[in-house]
């Protein structure tokens, strides 16, 4: 009887990993044709598998300067080790494989719209432009692609408007479903409820900053296990200042709410 159980129980994960690989093969085609495309010259299409945001954040020569000092553009194959996707977005981990037959880390966060899946950032693990900044001057130019931080300012985005939504609808609903079962197993929906009872209260209108890019205060900080991530900031509002704290982990390759402070004053 056991071995029946314990055959069902891995036919369950087999179908569980088939199933992530099935609905993240776009975005490694996506990926994998985006380095094979500039590595081949062919900068333009290149460029528009990226999201409108990214875009609007990096210009074709910020993107070759950074994928030329990380080495990114020596492109010759790629492994994912780490998938993940929750609604229309999704992330890779893994490696690519040089020319020269080195291995370099790397990240990238997808959007999926209209035309499929859209690369909005892409990282190296442990030594993301922001870093390479401080440590050298000749890296300067590569700065824009990741000291914006396109994928965490979506990821504020993404958790302010919901706050929003629940304000709206007079309950932490919203919001408290989509943070992470950890939070969830430590702070109950009444307790939510109760410490945001004021912005309730007032109906406080939080859709003006959805139009509005988040501030940080600090640069984004992450654990050394690559686990919690820490985003501390601020909107441009007048004359009440909208203030963040938030804190993720992340789970199955996507960052999920742990920790909220939000305030206006």
């Amino acid at each position: 009887m056991w071995k029946k159980i314990l055959g069902g129980f891995l036919i369950f994960i087999a179908l569980l990993i088939a199933l992530v690989f099935y609905a993240t093969s776009g975005m490694t085609e996506v990926a994998e044709q985006f380095f094979t495309d500039i590595k081949s010259g062919q900068i333009d299409k290149a460029y528009a598998s990226l999201s409108e945001d990214f875009k609007r954040s990096t210009t074709k020569e910020q993107l070759l300067a950074f994928l030329k000092q990380t080495g990114l553009d020596h492109y010759k194959s790629a492994s994912w080790g780490e998938r993940g996707f929750e609604g229309k977005r999704g992330t890779l981990e893994g490696s690519i494989t040089t020319d020269s037959g080195g291995t370099i880390p790397v990240t990238i966060n997808f959007i999926e719209g209209e035309e499929g899946w859209k690369i909005y950032y892409i990282g190296k693990p442990g030594s993301g432009a922001a870093i390479e900044k401080e440590q050298s001057k000749s890296q300067s130019t590569a700065a824009p692609a990741i000291s914006d931080h396109p994928e965490y300012k979506q990821l504020v985005h993404d958790t302010i408007h919901l706050f929003g939504v629940s304000i709206k609808q007079k309950s932490m609903v919203p919001l408290y479903e989509s943070a992470a079962q950890e939070f969830r197993e430590h702070v109950t929906l009444e307790q939510m409820n109760e410490a945001y009872k004021d912005f309730i209260k007032a109906q406080l209108d939080m859709s003006i900053l959805d139009r509005m890019s988040p501030i940080f205060d600090t640069a984004p900080r992450i654990s050394n296990d690559g686990r919690i991530l820490h985003l501390k900031g601020h909107y441009d509002t007048h004359p009440s200042k909208a203030s963040f704290d938030l804190r993720y982990l992340k789970k199955n390759g996507l960052w999920k709410l742990t920790g909220i402070d939000i305030s206006v004053e």
